[in-house]
């Protein structure tokens, strides 16, 4: 089984995708706008927790 997780890398959401990992594959799914901390965030807490981490840009282009 799969589940998409919505992921800022905080301390909550981290604890629900190590737990969720236990039991099926999970895939972290993060949006922040450029050079904001979520960024950097989200992709140490899942090169942490050794899982896969996609992201989206939210730039005016992506926005529009």
């Amino acid at each position: 089984m799969k589940a998409l997780h919505i992921f800022s890398g905080g301390l909550d959401s981290s604890l629900l995708a190590m737990v969720a990992a236990r039991h099926c594959d999970v895939v972290l799914c993060s949006a922040y706008a450029p050079g904001s901390r979520d960024e950097r965030q989200s992709e140490r807490a899942a090169a942490l927790l050794g899982l896969r981490l996609e992201t989206v840009l939210l730039d005016e282009e992506a926005v529009e």
